[in-house]
C-alpha cells in the first residue's frame, strides 16, 4: 500500500500542473476588414507541444493559408491569415489547442471593407485613402 502511494506521489510530481500549463493571448488583430490580414500571437508554456488553430465563420472552418499547426518558438506562436473578401462581417470564434499546455478561446471582429466611389469624399477622408471600415448595424 505504501509503495502504491509513493508511486502516485511521484506521478503527480512529474505531471505538469494546471497552473504551470497555460496558453495566453499576446495580441490579436481585431477588428480586421474583409480582404485584409489578421494575426494572432500567443504565449505557450510548456513549449514542447504543437498548437493548432481553428477559425470559424458562420459554422464553416476557415482553410486559409497560414492556419496550420505550429510549434512554439521562444514560447510564442503566431498565425497570420487573410480574411477572404466574401467573409460575412461579424464576431467570429477562434480556438487554439496546444495539447497539454491548454486551450485558448477568443473572438475577433470582421468588418466590411468598403470601397468609396472615386468622386465621393466624406468629411475627414482624403481621396488617396478610398477604403474605410463600414459600421455594423
Amino acid at each position: 500500500m505504501r509503495c502504491l502511494a509513493l508511486v502516485g506521489v511521484v506521478v503527480l510530481l512529474l505531471l505538469p500542473t494546471a497552473a504551470a500549463a497555460k496558453v495566453r493571448r499576446v495580441s490579436l488583430t481585431s477588428p480586421v476588414r474583409t480582404g485584409e490580414y489578421a494575426k494572432l500571437t500567443i504565449a505557450v508554456s510548456p513549449t514542447a507541444v504543437v498548437c493548432t488553430i481553428t477559425v470559424t465563420y458562420k459554422e464553416v472552418t476557415s482553410r486559409a493559408k497560414g492556419l496550420g499547426p505550429k510549434k512554439p518558438r521562444a514560447g510564442r506562436v503566431t498565425w497570420r491569415w487573410r480574411v477572404e473578401a466574401n467573409t460575412t462581417p461579424g464576431r467570429w470564434p477562434i480556438l487554439v489547442d496546444c495539447g497539454r499546455a491548454g486551450k485558448l478561446r477568443t473572438t475577433f471582429l470582421v468588418t466590411e471593407n468598403c470601397l468609396l466611389d472615386p468622386g465621393e469624399n466624406p468629411v475627414g477622408f482624403s481621396t488617396a485613402n478610398r477604403y474605410t471600415a463600414c459600421v455594423l448595424v
